[in-house]
C-alpha cells in the first residue's frame, strides 16, 4: 500500500515544493528501509495477507541474534 501511495505522490507532487520534496524523500527512506530488511539473514521481513483485507501487509521483526 505504501508503494502504490509513493508511486501516486510522484506522479503529481512538485518535487520543487518543500513539503512534497521531505514527503517524497520520506517514502524513499521506507523504500530503501524496507529492502535492507529484506536483506537481513533469519527474516527480518515477513509479509502477509490479513483476512478479508486487500493488499499487502508488511509486519516487521528484529532479526535473531547469535
Amino acid at each position: 500500500m505504501a508503494r502504490q501511495a509513493y508511486k501516486q505522490a510522484v506522479d503529481v507532487l512538485d518535487p520543487d515544493e518543500e513539503d512534497a520534496e521531505l514527503l517524497l524523500l520520506s517514502f524513499a527512506n521506507f523504500e530503501q528501509t524496507h529492502e535492507i530488511l529484506q536483506a537481513i539473514p533469519g527474516g527480518a521481513v515477513e509479509e502477509d495477507k490479513q483476512a478479508g483485507q486487500d493488499g499487502d501487509h508488511t509486519n516487521v521483526v528484529a532479526p535473531s541474534l547469535p
